[in-house]
């Protein structure tokens, strides 16, 4: 609302649309209460979130509160500790400049710049997002499969490729463009500062119960879990 926080803010493109710090500051200098989740991360959020109804389909935010992006985006621009705009306000903001009136009129007609327009073209870019051609992405699509060893990987790291495909590919998919499970309880407390989907629905059955990521360009995207608790890999696994 103030012009000092955009969604590039918290979702950094060189770090994979993600954030550097424990929780990112919004509004005002306010910090936010959860790790912001990275966005350039997946095969395709189309594929990842489940538009492909032959898969299993996630939700977005830490919680899965929010079904789509187009929600996702308008809780965070109507976030009081993140943005603090209003959908509103916010497209009658966007008027006042030449260059969006030009662009929005280009792509929407006459209607230009609305609340829904501006929601629609969040989505379309977010959507444009994708994260392959790695040399795990050139094992897997030479061997067919990624229990098999992938040519393309170390020694030590078709180790580490059999050691998670046995010990975390029941969570996080051993494929890394789908989800297997789109959120669980991993252990991290015994008691939950933050009960995560138990506080979102009100369900005690739910606490510490969060949304299981995709790992696509992980080592960009520390630090780890909800709360930012762990600052590398190492300390993840």
């Amino acid at each position: 609302v103030d012009g000092s926080t955009s969604c590039a803010s918290c979702h950094k493109q060189r770090l994979a649309f993600a954030d550097e710090t424990d929780f990112s500051v919004g509004l005002d200098g306010q910090i936010g209460t959860r790790n912001s989740l990275p966005l350039g991360n997946t095969i395709g959020f189309v594929k990842y979130y489940g538009t492909d109804l032959t898969i299993p389909s996630g939700q977005f935010s830490w919680d899965e509160g929010q079904e789509s992006i187009n929600n996702q985006s308008r809780a965070a621009i109507e976030s009081s500790i993140e943005m603090g705009h209003n959908m509103y306000d916010l497209a009658q903001d966007l008027k006042n400049y030449d260059y969006y009136q030009i662009l929005f009129e280009k792509v929407y007609g006459k209607n230009g710049i609305t609340e829904t327009n501006i929601l629609d073209a969040v989505t379309e870019f977010v959507n444009s997002f994708s994260s392959r051609e790695s040399p795990f992405d050139e094992g897997v699509l030479s061997v067919g499969s990624p229990y098999y060893e992938l040519p393309t990987l170390s020694a030590a790291e078709n180790n580490g490729r059999n050691l998670f495909n046995n010990n975390c590919g029941s969570c996080h998919d051993p494929n890394h463009n789908a989800i297997v499970m789109t959120a669980a309880n991993n252990g991290l407390d015994m008691v939950y500062e933050d009960k995560g989907m138990g506080s979102k629905f009100n369900d005690s059955s739910l606490n510490g119960v969060f949304k299981v990521p995709s790992l696509r360009n992980i080592e960009l995207t520390a630090p780890y879990m909800h709360d930012g608790r762990f600052a590398t890999l190492e300390d993840v696994v």
